[in-house]
Protein backbone atom coordinates (compact mmCIF):
# COMPACT_ATOMS: atom_id res chain seq x y z
CA UNK A 1 0.00 0.00 0.00
CA UNK A 2 3.24 2.74 0.62
CA UNK A 3 4.08 2.15 -2.71
CA UNK A 4 0.89 3.07 -4.21
CA UNK A 5 2.16 6.80 -3.04
CA UNK A 6 3.55 8.01 -6.52
CA UNK A 7 2.12 9.42 -9.61
CA UNK A 8 3.21 8.66 -13.32
CA UNK A 9 3.84 11.02 -16.54
CA UNK A 10 4.32 10.44 -19.89
CA UNK A 11 7.61 11.16 -20.57
CA UNK A 12 9.72 10.91 -24.06
CA UNK A 13 13.16 10.10 -23.92
CA UNK A 14 15.30 11.68 -26.31
CA UNK A 15 18.09 8.73 -26.03
CA UNK A 16 16.06 5.87 -26.05
CA UNK A 17 13.09 8.24 -28.72
CA UNK A 18 10.26 6.53 -26.92
CA UNK A 19 7.82 7.38 -24.29
CA UNK A 20 7.86 6.09 -20.75
CA UNK A 21 5.96 6.41 -17.60
CA UNK A 22 8.19 8.76 -15.09
CA UNK A 23 7.28 8.28 -11.39
CA UNK A 24 6.64 11.10 -9.11
CA UNK A 25 7.38 9.52 -5.70
CA UNK A 26 5.94 10.73 -2.19
CA UNK A 27 7.77 11.66 0.64
CA UNK A 28 6.47 8.86 2.37
CA UNK A 29 8.02 6.56 -0.63
CA UNK A 30 11.06 8.74 -0.94
CA UNK A 31 11.91 8.24 2.88
CA UNK A 32 12.29 4.50 2.20
CA UNK A 33 15.02 4.52 -0.04
CA UNK A 34 18.01 2.67 0.50
CA UNK A 35 16.11 1.20 3.56
CA UNK A 36 15.16 -2.24 4.69
CA UNK A 37 12.19 -2.93 3.97
CA UNK A 38 9.85 -6.37 3.87
CA UNK A 39 7.14 -6.98 1.33
CA UNK A 40 5.00 -9.64 0.46
CA UNK A 41 3.58 -10.57 -2.95
CA UNK A 42 3.21 -13.28 -5.79
CA UNK A 43 6.14 -14.35 -7.30
CA UNK A 44 7.03 -13.84 -11.45
CA UNK A 45 10.24 -15.73 -11.93
CA UNK A 46 11.99 -13.54 -14.92
CA UNK A 47 15.52 -14.72 -15.00
CA UNK A 48 15.80 -17.46 -12.20
CA UNK A 49 19.39 -18.09 -13.96
CA UNK A 50 20.53 -15.08 -12.62
CA UNK A 51 18.55 -14.87 -9.46
CA UNK A 52 16.09 -12.27 -10.57
CA UNK A 53 12.38 -12.16 -9.91
CA UNK A 54 9.13 -9.74 -9.75
CA UNK A 55 7.12 -9.57 -6.52
CA UNK A 56 3.35 -8.39 -7.59
CA UNK A 57 0.48 -7.27 -5.70
CA UNK A 58 -1.76 -9.59 -8.34
CA UNK A 59 -1.38 -13.25 -9.82
CA UNK A 60 0.58 -13.35 -13.09
CA UNK A 61 -2.65 -13.53 -14.84
CA UNK A 62 -3.76 -9.89 -13.51
CA UNK A 63 -0.08 -8.58 -13.03
CA UNK A 64 0.97 -5.18 -14.24
CA UNK A 65 3.00 -6.86 -17.57
CA UNK A 66 -0.62 -8.43 -18.49
CA UNK A 67 -2.61 -5.28 -17.93
CA UNK A 68 -4.48 -5.28 -14.84
CA UNK A 69 -2.33 -3.08 -12.50
CA UNK A 70 0.09 -0.18 -12.49
CA UNK A 71 3.94 -0.05 -12.33
CA UNK A 72 3.32 0.90 -8.67
CA UNK A 73 1.90 -3.11 -7.78
CA UNK A 74 5.50 -4.74 -9.04
CA UNK A 75 8.62 -4.58 -7.53
CA UNK A 76 12.26 -6.55 -9.24
CA UNK A 77 14.00 -8.45 -6.63
CA UNK A 78 17.13 -9.52 -6.79
CA UNK A 79 17.33 -12.74 -4.94
CA UNK A 80 21.62 -14.44 -4.66
CA UNK A 81 19.85 -18.16 -3.18
CA UNK A 82 16.81 -19.27 -5.08
CA UNK A 83 15.24 -21.90 -3.22
CA UNK A 84 12.60 -24.91 -4.64
CA UNK A 85 9.56 -21.73 -2.95
CA UNK A 86 10.14 -19.89 -5.87
CA UNK A 87 7.85 -20.66 -8.43
CA UNK A 88 5.00 -18.68 -10.21
CA UNK A 89 2.51 -17.01 -7.86
CA UNK A 90 3.65 -18.57 -4.66
CA UNK A 91 2.80 -15.99 -2.11
CA UNK A 92 6.30 -15.01 -0.34
CA UNK A 93 7.61 -12.02 2.14
CA UNK A 94 11.27 -10.89 1.28
CA UNK A 95 13.26 -8.58 3.00
CA UNK A 96 15.96 -6.20 1.47
CA UNK A 97 17.07 -2.98 0.68
CA UNK A 98 14.30 -0.80 -1.21
CA UNK A 99 15.94 1.01 -4.03
CA UNK A 100 13.49 3.64 -6.34
CA UNK A 101 14.42 3.99 -9.89
CA UNK A 102 13.22 6.79 -11.92
CA UNK A 103 15.91 7.19 -14.91
CA UNK A 104 16.16 3.34 -16.36
CA UNK A 105 13.39 2.66 -18.37
CA UNK A 106 14.54 -0.66 -18.65
CA UNK A 107 13.72 -1.43 -14.47
CA UNK A 108 10.96 -1.31 -12.41
CA UNK A 109 10.74 1.39 -10.12
CA UNK A 110 11.21 -0.50 -6.88
CA UNK A 111 13.65 -3.18 -6.68
CA UNK A 112 14.66 -4.92 -3.73
CA UNK A 113 18.78 -5.65 -3.25
CA UNK A 114 20.42 -8.37 -1.39
CA UNK A 115 16.66 -10.01 -0.87
CA UNK A 116 16.46 -12.56 1.38
CA UNK A 117 12.88 -14.69 1.86
CA UNK A 118 11.54 -14.09 5.37
CA UNK A 119 9.82 -17.18 6.86
CA UNK A 120 5.93 -16.65 8.22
Amino acid sequence: EHLAAVTFEDTYSETEQAYYYYPTFSAEVLALHKRKVMLKGYLIPIEPETGYYVLSANPNSSCFFCGEAGPESVVGVMVENATDEMVMDAVLTFRGDLVLNREDMYELNYRILNAEIVSE
